[in-house]
C-alpha cells in the first residue's frame, strides 16, 4: 500500500488559514487526483526516492494503519537502548489487551506475533547464537531488543490504558546496539 501513496507537498499560505479547507479539498478530490496523475514520471520518481522525511513518515503511518501488529507497536511501544529486551509473555498479553480494547475479535498467536514483529522491525531482533566460552553448548534463542512497552500501557487489566499513536516511525528508524549473547542468555534465563 505504501508504494502506491504519493504525498503532494504544498506551501502554506502566509495569510489566515481557511477553516473550511478540508471540505473544499474533499469537494475537489477528483480534480486533485486527476491533476496529480498528470505529473511527469521524473517528478514522481524524484519524490519517491528523495528521502524526504515528511514522505517517509507518511509512508510509515500508512503502513501502520494497515496492520494490527504495526498499530500495536505504534500505540503501545517506544524505542529505548539495546540492553532493553521486552519480556515476550508480557508483550503478548499487552497485545491481547490492545486487540480487545480496539475491537479486534481474532487475535493471532504468540509465534505469529513475534514473527510479524521481526518482519516489521528487522533491525531490532537477534539471531540464535552461541554463548562465547561455552564451546557452543549453550545457545540463546532469537531476542527482540531496543524497544519496550510504554509505561502508560503496561498496567493491570482493570486500569485504563493510555494509547498514543506516533511511535511507529521512530521504531522503524531506531538503531539500537544489539545486546551481547551473554546479556540475552541472562535475560532469557530470568524470564523463563
Amino acid at each position: 500500500m505504501a508504494r502506491r501513496a504519493l504525498i503532494l507537498e504544498t506551501q502554506r499560505p502566509a495569510e489566515k488559514l481557511d477553516a473550511d479547507l478540508d471540505q473544499k479539498l474533499a469537494a475537489e478530490l477528483g480534480s486533485i487526483v486527476s491533476w496529480a496523475l498528470q505529473a511527469k514520471h521524473a517528478d514522481v520518481k524524484r519524490v519517491l526516492v528523495s528521502g524526504n522525511q515528511t514522505f517517509i513518515d507518511a509512508q510509515h503511518n500508512v503502513e501502520a494503519d494497515m496492520d494490527v501488529v504495526r498499530q500495536f507497536l505504534d500505540n503501545c511501544c517506544e524505542p529505548c537502548g539495546g540492553n532493553c529486551m521486552p519480556k515476550l509473555g508480557l508483550l503478548y498479553e499487552t497485545f491481547k489487551l490492545f486487540c480487545a480494547d480496539f475491537g479486534y475479535a481474532k487475535v493471532i498467536n504468540i509465534r505469529t506475533l513475534l514473527a510479524r514483529i521481526k518482519q516489521a522491525l528487522p533491525a531490532l531482533h537477534t539471531q540464535r547464537r552461541s554463548v562465547p566460552g561455552t564451546n557452543s553448548t549453550k545457545k540463546v534463542n532469537p531476542q527482540l531488543f531496543g524497544f519496550r512497552i510504554r509505561p502508560e500501557v503496561d498496567c493491570g487489566p482493570w486500569e485504563k490504558r493510555s494509547y498514543r499513536e506516533g511511535n511507529w516511525a521512530a521504531l522503524v528508524s531506531h538503531k539500537a546496539e544489539a545486546p551481547s549473547p551473554e546479556e540475552v542468555f541472562e535475560h532469557q534465563r530470568l524470564t523463563d
